[in-house]
């Protein structure tokens, strides 16, 4: 009975510390810009490119804490009176793979 058990606690354990690895995030994000000014429209594009590596942490803590998830954020911005008046819409995607 005893060496169930001792087995059984050495399993858990080799799982638990084999669960927590250095572990990287890469993330590619593209941020769109539209600009509406006196009647006109522009549309400017961004990308880019970020990696995070987090050493021995567990791979569902690695994607909250990093922030390594699939996500799109969008907001509006407005400035100026008239015909001075200018609207930004911004909308931003990341797209994140877990390493």
């Amino acid at each position: 009975m005893k060496k169930n058990i001792i087995i059984a606690v050495l399993a858990v354990a080799a799982m638990a510390v084999s669960c927590k690895k250095d572990r990287t995030c890469t993330c590619e994000s593209t941020s769109t810009v539209v600009s509406t000014s006196n009647g006109q429209t522009t549309t400017t594009t961004s990308t880019d490119k970020d990696k995070t590596t987090v050493n021995k942490i567990k791979k569902g803590d690695m994607k909250w804490q990093s922030d390594c998830h699939n996500k799109t954020e969008t907001y509006t911005s407005s400035f100026g009176q008239g015909q001075f008046a200018v609207t930004n819409n911004h909308t931003d995607v990341y797209k994140c793979t877990l390493d």
